[in-house]
Parts: structure tokens; sequence; C-alpha cells
């Protein structure tokens, strides 16, 4: 890979991913523009590079912060809380692609918190293990916390999968889940 081309892929994978309506919603909760951009389309480059796939810029659109690198497969939502911390959601399944650098590693079913400089504060679900009990996920697509910190992850991508929403209190505690599939 070339090194323009890797740069801009570094540029692009800066702001993970696919929830970029529902990111929308929540940029009216925090104070000042939002640092972070969703963009589609480039998951598959995750798990298979060493690339950061979260980037903050500052105003000039300087990047200040970049974090989070080999976590991902599928990164699918993501919201800033109120104090400037990134969640995301990793809707994946499996593990790391075969021949990316560094050991293989399970990935999915979890939802991530950084701090805004990128350090790990708390990790939910456990990696490349689905499940719908109060400590699994199966393929989570996004994520919000409320004004209490009272976190929702919505749980499920697709038919098949727990189609729930799932209450956690603001140290990851299981409060209740709701919502079916309909059959």
């Amino acid at each position: 890979m070339s090194m323009k081309w890797r740069t801009a892929v570094t540029l692009w994978l800066g702001a993970v991913t696919a929830m970029a309506m529902n990111l929308q919603t929540d940029v009216h909760t925090q104070s000042g523009p939002n640092p972070y951009r969703p963009v589609d389309g480039l998951q598959t480059y995750c798990d298979n590079s060493d690339l950061n796939p979260i980037l903050r810029f500052d105003p000039q659109g300087n990047v200040v912060a970049q974090f989070a690198s080999r976590m991902f497969s599928w990164p699918h939502g993501i919201h800033i809380d109120r104090d400037g911390n990134v969640w995301v959601t990793e809707a994946g399944n499996g593990q790391q692609t075969p021949g990316a650098p560094g050991p293989a590693k399970p990935v999915g079913h979890q939802v991530f918190t950084f701090s805004p400089q990128g350090r790990l504060l708390m990790t939910l679900g456990e990696a490349g293990v689905p499940g719908s009990d109060a400590s699994h996920f199966n393929a989570p697509s996004d994520v919000i916390t409320d004004p209490n910190g009272d976190i929702f992850v919505v749980d499920g991508h697709g038919s098949n999968g727990n189609n729930r929403i799932v209450k956690l209190s603001k140290d990851g505690t299981f409060i209740k889940a709701f919502g079916t599939t309909d059959a």
C-alpha cells in the first residue's frame, strides 16, 4: 500500500462507521462541535491493519488523538457522551483476518469506552463470543448514554440477532433487556 493511500485510509478511518444518521442526534448533547465523523465502507481495513480507526481532529483539522488499532473487525456505532468519552460498538464476529500482523485474537460482540485521548476505560461483552444473557451481546450495532450515565446498547444486527435494547448502569452492570424480533 502506498504511503499516499495509507495516509488517505488513516484519515478516512478516523471516525468509525455506520451509524452516521444516529450520530447527528448525539452531537446536540455535547458542548462545541463534534470532533469525530463516521465513515461507511472501510470496515474491512480495521482488522488487518495497524492503522488507528479512531481519530480526533481539532477545529483546524489537525489530528490531536488517534487510537484503537487492532481492536475492531466491524466497528458499527459511535457515540460521544457528555464527558467527551468515545463509545464504539464492535459488531464483528470471530478473529482478526488470517495473515494480519501480530497474533490472532478474538474480536466482536463488544462495546468499548475510550477517554477523549484514547485510553480504554471500559469493555462490555466478551470478545468473539455472541450471546443473549446479561454479559454478552450478538453483533451490537449502536450505543448511547443518558444524562444519568446509564448505557443503552442496540444489541443485534439482522433478523437472526438478539434485536433487543440492553440497559446497563454507568459502571456496566446489567439492568434489563427489552424488545424482540417479530416472528
